[in-house]
């Protein structure tokens, strides 16, 4: 999947915890003030999705609370 990603679009983040909370800052910098995670990476299962989300949400989304 980071692979993918990486490879595509200028607009994809992925990687590490700690690569993803740096790109997010870029575009916070940047005066953006959402996220959206798109899913096409992921495939069709969806519980594979929620655990994607899940994963997002408790360790990345927590360091951006204002």
């Amino acid at each position: 999947v980071v692979e993918r990603a990486r490879a595509g679009r200028g607009w994809a983040v992925a990687g590490s915890v700690e690569e993803v909370r740096d790109a997010i800052d870029r575009y916070r910098e940047a005066g953006f003030g959402e996220v959206i995670l798109l899913n096409h990476f992921w495939g069709t299962d969806k519980q594979a999705h929620m655990e994607h989300f899940s994963r997002f949400m408790e360790d990345v989304a927590p360091g951006f609370k204002d």
